[in-house]
């Protein structure tokens, strides 16, 4: 090994790069579902929905925006970090439900299906999923859950509302949350 410098930690580096404190994430958009409950009106890939994700965030000119029906639409091509928040339940019927989600790029599936099984009546399950893209400039980002056809048809994303015994003492557990962030060099 000769030519080998090993690193030293107190020169200026001339050039280093310290992931640490030269990178950044800048948060671009966070939607909020309002809904109180987003289900599928059935069984099957017929009965999908796609998932919302509160009011419009953005413009044509932002890198990135979203519109009341959650499509998320990239003006500006690259590397992306996307994250849902579910909260997926049912109520009423027997059995088990099984209840799916995907994110789809200008209509075609990206990366794996996520599932969940609930299953009794007033199961409530909490699902986080945190994903990496590198998308083109124009992509359209959609998010959909359906009720697979093996389960039981009942199940979507539901709020759950704290009986508060002060006002606003908890914030409503919402059914969705998207936050679409970047990596941005610090200054």
């Amino acid at each position: 090994m000769s030519g080998f410098k090993p690193f030293d930690p107190n020169s200026s580096g001339g050039g280093s790069f310290d992931p640490t404190t030269d990178i950044a994430i800048e948060r671009l958009i966070e939607g909020v579902s309002l809904a109180a409950d987003q289900q599928p009106s059935g069984l099957g890939i017929a009965n999908a929905l796609k998932v919302e994700f509160g009011a419009a965030i953005g413009t044509g000119a932002s890198d990135v925006q979203m519109d009341v029906n959650g499509l998320v639409t990239f003006n500006t091509g690259g590397l992306y970090r996307v994250k849902v928040v579910f909260q997926f339940g049912r109520t009423g019927a027997a059995s088990v439900s099984e209840l799916l989600f995907r994110f789809l790029i200008n209509g075609v599936q990206l990366g794996r299906s996520v599932g969940v099984k609930l299953e009794n009546a007033d199961a409530l399950r909490y699902i986080d999923i945190d994903n990496w893209f590198n998308v083109p400039t124009g992509a359209i980002l959609e998010t959909e859950i359906m009720r697979d056809n093996s389960g039981n048809n009942s199940g979507g994303l539901f709020q759950t509302t704290p009986t508060n015994e002060g006002a606003g003492t908890w914030n409503v557990v919402p059914s969705a949350v998207m936050r679409v962030e970047r990596w941005i060099p610090t200054p």
